[in-house]
């Protein structure tokens, strides 16, 4: 586990530098850039593209570049980004490409918002820090590969989304269902962002929406067809399903409880209403399958993202010094449950091609 250990590291040394030093800014071209992004975006970059074997959808990846079928089983459903990474990674023949491709455009992505959208100090290390310990971050990344670019997409979307840039959200969002078709869901943040939505109207509607899961098998086979094959395989249990059910419920009220005493509300609000879209999406979906719950409703809920580093706002003096320890200490554990709890050897141990 010492590559993981060492990431984890990675990410709490950035915390402390960034809440000491703030950045390192070199001037190039005659403009001054902070390298510290840039630094988070090579360790991890490396991390994703030089791994072998590891997460559990690797290998069907490598047999369809192999095989060279990605445009009659992802172009035919619309996902032409997905399909043409992986043909670029069959005309080199080469698996590896297509992974190192993935990890460059979603980790850009997802380092640029968290540097850019979470409002403190050391906003860019408390983002990937989250981003390690949630089981849709790391973990669920270095498996569904299409989804990780899709994801990386949706992230460089939050910008317009907060200013209410209708069209270039959409545009965003429609680039992102073409890595993964998925994504289509993420348009209804924008409603959801709408001054007509509170945060009690979507509780009421997530509650409302319960009854759409006695027709739900017919609107997925409808809309989704192509997930048709994880309901006909789905056995009514999911190993690790409830554990991460409880987890982003316990983020949800913590964040609820917290809405009152963190600064910069505004900004708050806006990520917490697109969290409780993303929960109770994944509430209603869960007794059904916990496979599809985390797949609809993962970007919504990665908003914990940009929401939980805002948690250390509502402290001030040494009792934020107190949250801050607990709060690295709780993600650290729940970084190394995630791992160790996943089954065979997808992820442990970490092994690369070199």
């Amino acid at each position: 586990m010492e590559p993981y250990f060492l990431l984890l590291i990675f990410v709490i040394v950035l915390i402390l530098f960034q809440d000491i030093y703030g950045g390192v800014r070199l001037s190039f071209f005659g403009k001054k850039y902070d390298i510290i992004p840039f630094i988070t975006y090579v360790v991890f970059l490396l991390f994703y593209s030089l791994r072998d074997n590891i997460g559990y959808d690797y290998g069907m990846y490598c047999q369809i570049i192999e095989k060279g079928y990605a445009d009659d089983v992802y172009a035919s459903k619309g996902e032409y980004i997905s399909a043409g990474l992986l043909d670029i990674a069959n005309y080199f023949n080469d698996p590896h490409l297509y992974f190192f491709l993935t990890a460059a455009i979603s980790l850009a992505c997802i380092i640029y918002a968290c540097y850019k959208y979470i409002k403190i100090d050391s906003g860019l290390g408390w983002g990937m820090l989250v981003f390690l310990s949630l089981p849709l971050g790391l973990i669920y990344t270095l498996a569904t590969q299409r989804q990780f670019v899709a994801i990386g997409f949706m992230m460089l979307s939050i910008g317009y989304l907060q200013q209410r840039k209708i069209f270039k959200f959409t545009g965003i969002t429609f680039l992102a269902t073409m890595a993964h078709i998925s994504t289509c869901f993420c348009w209804f943040l924008y409603v959801i962002q709408s001054k007509f939505i509170n945060k009690k109207m979507l509780v009421l509607l997530g509650a409302a929406g319960i009854v759409v899961i006695s027709q739900l098998v017919s609107i997925i086979a409808f809309f989704f067809p192509f997930y048709m094959v994880y309901i006909e395989q789905a056995t009514g249990s999911s190993i690790g399903g409830v554990t991460q059910f409880i987890l982003y419920g316990l983020i949800f009220l913590v964040s609820l409880g917290l809405y009152y005493f963190v600064k910069e509300k505004q900004i708050y609000d806006f990520f917490l209403k697109n969290y409780t879209f993303g929960f109770f999406l994944m509430a209603m979906l869960f007794p059904f399958d916990a496979n599809i719950s985390f797949r609809l409703g993962g970007f919504a809920l990665l908003n914990a993202i940009f929401l939980i580093p805002m948690w250390v706002t509502a402290f001030s003096g040494i009792s934020k010094i107190i949250f801050k320890i607990a709060l690295i200490a709780a993600l650290s554990f729940v970084y190394y449950y995630g791992l160790i709890t996943t089954v065979d050897d997808f992820y442990l141990p970490y092994k690369t091609f070199l």
